[in-house]
């Protein structure tokens, strides 16, 4: 005998509790968020590769030393030193997320892959380490006005760059 949705009891429903898109804080209020983690989460990524976990550790260990606490004097947060507007261009999150460094993580190589693609269409190759850096350090319209040419910023940007571009082979070694 076949059974369809008609012959089973239907359950009592609750609406006093959570809904699908929401989480108990601790205060016992209820704040939304699941939805927002799933939607950032599901949206659609490069795959993952050691290449891009060497990049996220360089990253950390110039930008923040790898304290993923650190506060940057402009209000860069995190180990990847996000600005709010880097976050909220490549994140549906709330911008205190960015000390998580899984969520960071991830931030952080949607830019690297945005500024790759951008670089590929005004220079017609991949960039380098040392540009990839700039670019994030700087964001894709700050490089521009370096002409996209790490030799032309100045100098404490420019050692920057260098030091992640060798501590990223250095990794890869």
């Amino acid at each position: 005998m076949e059974r369809d949705a008609t012959t089973f009891p239907s359950a009592p429903v609750e609406t006093s509790g959570p809904r699908f898109h929401q989480v108990r804080g601790r205060d016992g209020s209820f704040h939304r968020g699941i939805l927002r983690w799933m939607l950032l989460l599901l949206l659609p990524l490069p795959t993952m590769s050691a290449k891009s976990d060497h990049f996220l550790e360089a990253l950390a260990q110039i930008e923040s030393g790898g304290r993923n606490w650190a506060v940057g004097a402009d209000g860069e947060i995190g180990m990847y030193q996000l600005t709010m507007a880097a976050w909220s261009d490549h994140s549906s999150c709330s911008f205190s997320h960015a000390k998580n460094p899984e969520l960071a993580g991830i931030v952080a190589l949607k830019i690297r892959w945005s500024n790759q693609s951008r670089f590929r269409q005004r220079k017609g190759r991949p960039p380098s380490l040392a540009e990839e850096y700039a670019m994030y350090n700087c964001g894709f319209a700050g490089f521009l006005r370096y002409r996209l040419d790490v030799s032309k910023m100045p100098p404490s940007l420019k050692d920057r760059c260098e030091r992640f571009a060798r501590l990223h082979k250095a990794m890869r070694n």
